[in-house]
């Protein structure tokens, strides 16, 4: 499995848009490599479990990253909407060791597909996906049994 310190690094190398890297984007990317990991391979991309908020899927791991790892730095910048906001950025020299090129070609879709969409398209992208859509406010995403579902329904 991967580091989620490896994909969210690779996520902020790789993001074409570095102005848009909130926590709250990484957040929404990193949830979609993870379940299109578990719809396409029938397991997780890390060892993670979500929440479900109001505002969609939520890591804390994510929030509390730039504190815990040493490659990471938060900046001050400004949302579309002319609000402060906190940006991710990664040292250059950063790795992902334990990404593996499967990983690198899931999280390079993630990062086609956010890096076209505005923000409130990227809310309703993520929002739509089942399990966003099956879990109660505040409910752990078990996208573990998700992937385990996906799994057996390419089988028959």
């Amino acid at each position: 499995m991967a580091q989620l310190r490896d994909v969210v690094a690779y996520l902020c190398k790789e993001y074409p848009h570095k102005q848009e890297l909130s926590k709250a984007r990484i957040a929404k990317m990193v949830y979609l490599a993870e379940f299109w990991e578990a719809v396409n391979e029938g397991h997780r991309l890390t060892d993670r479990v979500w929440k479900f908020r109001a505002c969609g899927p939520y890591l804390r791991d994510i929030e509390e990253m730039p504190s815990n790892e040493k490659c990471f730095r938060v900046v001050k910048g400004t949302s579309v909407f002319g609000d402060p906001m906190e940006l991710f950025t990664v040292l250059d020299d950063v790795d992902f060791p334990s990404l593996t090129q499967e990983d690198m070609v899931v999280l390079d879709h993630v990062i086609k597909e956010a890096a076209t969409k505005e923000w409130e398209d990227l809310c309703g992208f993520v929002s739509a996906t089942i399990p966003a859509v099956w879990e109660p406010n505040d409910a752990d995403l078990d996208l573990g049994a998700f992937a385990k579902k996906c799994e057996s329904r390419r089988a028959h």
